[in-house]
């Protein structure tokens, strides 16, 4: 049940910040008390990169919203990427969409149906609900709780439909949808090669075709310093299969 809550509070934490959040990410800097930190639910990133995008830096991590964000700099105090805004009030009369029979069990199933053993183990109906009550305890914008009882279903439908999509209809995890041949660079890291949705093939996670095919870039197996930066990647001679 731990795995399950926790990965579905990564993905829930994920698409929220995709599907209309716009992070700051730390250009010009943050408020006094703040400090620019990396998004533990989007990709490995270090503090110590994410504050260079206040001093111009423009390449990755700089150019992702959701990777970097102004966070207190108090410690103990939680490290939690802001919620993107609805523009609607709390609903104070449906604060768990789970107890309040919005998200039953027998609906969730019938929408999360995995065909692998590993997304039957992820995706769970008590993971997903544990994950809705620790992300709403943390933002004053409530996942699934703001709103009308219809705004409150649509945006339990339109997490699914995303979540959906993200991992190949519940069944694999999100960071192995297009993770080719995955090698562990010098920096401790794991790094892919990208591929293309239409060249990835789930069943043996392989790609038939370059993510860079037919184009002039300087892309380089798992590498792209183009569009990441000299500090993108550490991949060199060292790198080994993961």
């Amino acid at each position: 049940a731990s795995a399950s809550f926790a990965y579905a509070y990564s993905l829930l934490s994920i698409v929220c910040a995709q599907t209309g959040g716009n992070l700051s990410n730390c250009r010009g800097g943050c408020s006094g008390g703040q400090q620019c930190v990396g998004n533990p639910f989007s990709q490995p990133v270090e503090d110590a990169e994410c504050r260079t995008c206040a001093q111009g830096r423009y390449w990755w991590p700089c150019n992702f919203e959701t990777l970097c964000f102004c966070s207190s700099v108090e410690v103990g105090s939680p490290r939690v990427p802001p919620a993107p805004k609805s523009g609607f009030r709390q609903n104070e009369e449906i604060l768990d969409p789970c107890q309040a029979g919005i998200m039953t069990e027998e609906a969730f199933n019938q929408v999360v149906q995995p065909s692998s053993e590993e997304g039957r183990a992820l995706y769970t109906y008590d993971g997903f609900c544990q994950a809705i009550n620790q992300f709403n305890k943390y933002h004053d914008e409530k996942f699934a709780g703001m709103g009308t009882e219809i705004n409150i279903r649509a945006d339990l439908a339109a997490f699914l439909a995303h979540a959906a999509t993200d991992t190949y209809n519940f069944s694999v995890t999100r960071e192995e949808m297009h993770c080719v041949d995955p090698v562990a660079g010098s920096d401790g890291q794991t790094y892919c090669k990208p591929c293309k949705e239409e060249h990835y093939n789930f069943e043996s996670k392989s790609c038939s075709q370059d993510y860079f095919a037919g184009e002039e870039s300087s892309y380089s197996e798992y590498c792209d310093l183009t569009r990441q930066g000299s500090m993108g990647c550490m991949c060199d001679k060292s790198v080994r299969p993961v």
